[in-house]
C-alpha cells in the first residue's frame, strides 16, 4: 500500500468513525470533511452523503451534492468557458 492509498484509508475510517476532519493546511486554509447531515434527530453520519468547506480569513467554500457556495469581501465575475470536451464552464473570478 502506498503513501496516498494508506492517507485515503485512514481518511476514510475517521469519517466513519467521528463524521467529519478539519485540517489546516500549510497556507492557513482550512479544510472541513464531512459525512454528517442535519436531520430533525439532530447530526447524523451517513454513508450517501459528503460535504467539503474551505476557509480562510473572510472566505469561504461549501460543496455537497446539492450546492456549491461561496463567501467572500469584494467583487466578482463570472466568466463563461467550455474545456477541451466542449463542456460549457462557467468560472467566478474574485478580485
Amino acid at each position: 500500500m502506498n503513501s496516498k492509498d494508506k492517507i485515503q484509508h485512514l481518511l476514510i475510517t475517521h469519517l466513519r468513525q467521528k463524521g467529519q476532519i478539519s485540517l489546516t493546511l500549510p497556507t492557513g486554509i482550512v479544510l472541513d470533511i464531512g459525512v454528517t447531515r442535519e436531520t430533525k434527530h439532530g447530526v447524523e453520519k451517513c454513508d450517501d452523503y459528503c460535504w467539503v468547506s474551505t476557509t480562510q480569513d473572510e472566505r469561504a467554500t461549501f460543496m455537497d451534492q446539492y450546492n456549491l457556495s461561496l463567501q467572500y469581501p469584494g467583487r466578482g465575475m463570472v466568466l463563461d468557458s467550455s474545456d477541451e470536451a466542449g463542456v460549457s464552464l462557467h468560472h467566478l473570478n474574485v478580485v
